[in-house]
């Protein structure tokens, strides 16, 4: 792909994004919280990957961080869709079962 392509269509992004404030449902602040969303996942898997410790332990940590995301942005109305909530409690839903398997006592199967 030439430069001058390439740095004409940086600058027209540029251009659409500094006219468009960061006001909710701009392309801009969908892929700022993207971008959250990734970090998220990036911790929980550093969690997961941790020395001693288990998938479900990572996956437990994604499913939490990411409930709590999805409330503070629906309380807080920074962005709101019409699957934010049912998201967030399908994630709270399955930080609730995570948390109880984690908890619960672990069985010794050699008798």
């Amino acid at each position: 792909m030439p430069r001058a392509f390439t740095t004409t269509r940086f600058w027209l992004l540029l251009r659409v994004t500094k006219s468009n404030s960061l006001s909710k449902g701009t392309l801009v602040a969908r892929l700022l919280i993207g971008a959250q969303v990734a970090g998220i996942a990036l911790i929980a898997l550093g969690v997961g990957c941790w020395p001693g410790s288990t998938a479900s332990t990572g996956m437990l940590t994604y499913s939490a961080l990411a409930s709590l995301y999805m409330a503070f942005l629906g309380v807080t109305g920074e962005w709101v869709g019409p699957l934010l909530w049912p998201a967030m409690l399908v994630h709270a839903l399955l930080t609730f079962l995570l948390a109880r398997a984690w908890f619960k006592p672990q069985e010794n199967g050699s008798a």
